[in-house]
């Protein structure tokens, strides 16, 4: 059972240590940019203006008039009861 226990225990740190190790080694600009391009703060920066030029645009649309339209069209076929009857 020790045994049993050791090996397991040896293999997660091999298997943890290749792991560590296969990171890839990132320059100065690399990592500066990543740091910009994944930092919450920016991205919801981005997002608020964003939405900030949606608003605008928005609100210039609404300047302009509303034009509604609609139609419709109905059609009985067979034997119905004639809503204007010709009187003779």
């Amino acid at each position: 059972m020790m045994e049993q226990s050791r090996i397991f225990i040896l293999s997660i740190l091999m298997a943890v240590s290749s792991m560590i190790s296969a990171q890839k080694k990132m320059s100065l600009e690399e990592c500066i940019d990543t740091g910009i391009r994944e930092n919450f703060d920016v991205e919801q920066r981005r997002i608020s203006e964003r939405s900030e030029q949606l608003a605008y645009q928005q609100s210039k649309l609404s300047l302009l008039p509303d034009l509604n339209g609609n139609a419709g069209h109905g059609f009985n076929q067979g034997r119905s009861i004639d809503p204007l009857p010709i009187h003779r």
